[in-house]
């Protein structure tokens, strides 16, 4: 049976019940009140998820038990017993009752619906992150090795204006590239489908792998990037892929707002109870009125000199899931940046 013809089944059954509830509590004796009757086409509302339908029984079901309470007083030529009056009137609460508690039912019946077609949105959505982040890198990768190569010189000597454009466009894949990784691992963190794995990071290691990886982007822009730490040594718990790509996209930030001839420092730190990651930069800052939105989804502001910064929430997320603190700041407005 389809739905809305099952629903209409459901409001002629309801209205059916009421009328022989209503039919036997006319015909009874005053002391002997069935209107309690009245509130079972009610309760059977609620299967039809008609807050209207329901509102009407309800009005219905009131004007029955005060009629049906007449007509046996009439019947008794209106010798009105106590005691039944008293019955109509707890008849009436209890049809009130019943269909407070139906109306509610029924809004919280749609409120989980509503839920779940837009889990089932957010599935579909998560579905094409994936599948546009997958597509993505894999042509990125493949167009960063091919001018990686050209500005190489294994396709022969190039103008110095082809090298300086070569580099701006190897430097615009990489942040292609870095946003597709944001798009996936995001759409991970909002779907939970989380890293659980816990192994020991050599922390300082990889702090250094991440700086040799990017020396193309900053040593493009003669930027001085250095790493620094106070141990020779600093290990943490955790998953090491995911920690690298924190830390490269912190770096990165660094090298797209800090400009030509910049310095870049990222430091590890150790106090006895806790380790302390930090990318410091020369930078350009960030404009007061977009400070607060620093942390957010995909929120990106412009530059000075140009281009945009997307938010670090990746990063934020990344440090909440564990428990950790991330923070930002300016020591000199519009200049050292941490």
């Amino acid at each position: 049976m389809a739905p809305a013809l099952r629903r209409r089944a459901l409001q002629l059954i309801c209205f059916l019940t009421l009328i022989a509830a209503w039919t036997l509590d006319m015909f009874s004796p005053q002391l002997f009140v069935v209107a309690i009757l009245l509130s079972v086409p009610i309760a059977l509302s609620s299967l039809t998820l008609n807050q209207r339908f329901t509102f009407q029984l309800i009005v219905v079901a009131l004007i029955a038990n005060a009629s049906a309470g007449w007509f046996n007083a009439y019947q008794e030529h209106f010798r009105w017993q106590p005691i039944a009056v008293g019955d109509r009137l707890l008849a009436g609460l209890s049809i009130l009752l019943v269909g407070t508690l139906t109306i509610k039912a029924q809004q919280a019946a749609q409120r989980s619906g509503e839920l779940a077609e837009r889990h089932a949105r957010s599935e579909v959505m998560r579905d094409l992150i994936y599948a546009l982040s997958h597509d993505l890198r894999t042509p990125l990768a493949a167009a960063g090795m091919t001018m990686r190569q050209a500005l190489n010189g294994s396709y022969g000597r190039l103008p110095p204006q082809y090298r300086d454009i070569l580099g701006r466009q190897i430097a615009a894949n990489e942040e292609l590239n870095r946003l597709a990784e944001t798009l996936l691992l995001v759409a991970r963190y909002e779907s939970g489908d989380q890293s659980e794995r816990r192994e020991t990071v050599n922390l300082n290691s990889v702090a250094r792998s991440v700086i040799e990886e990017l020396r193309p982007l900053w040593e493009f822009k003669e930027i001085r990037a250095a790493f620094e730490s106070d141990l020779e040594q600093i290990y943490i718990s955790g998953d090491e892929t995911e920690i690298k790509r924190a830390i490269t996209n912190l770096v990165a930030n660094a090298v797209a707002w800090t400009p030509a001839g910049g310095t870049i420092v990222l430091r590890v730190d150790r106090s006895s109870k806790n380790v302390a990651l930090s990318v410091e930069d020369n930078g350009y800052g960030v404009p007061p009125a977009a400070r607060a939105s620093l942390f957010e989804r995909f929120v990106g502001h412009s530059r000075q000199g140009g281009g945009s910064r997307s938010g670090l929430q990746r990063e934020s997320t990344f440090g909440d899931r564990r428990r950790k603190e991330t923070r930002w700041r300016c020591d000199r407005p519009g200049n050292a940046n941490r």
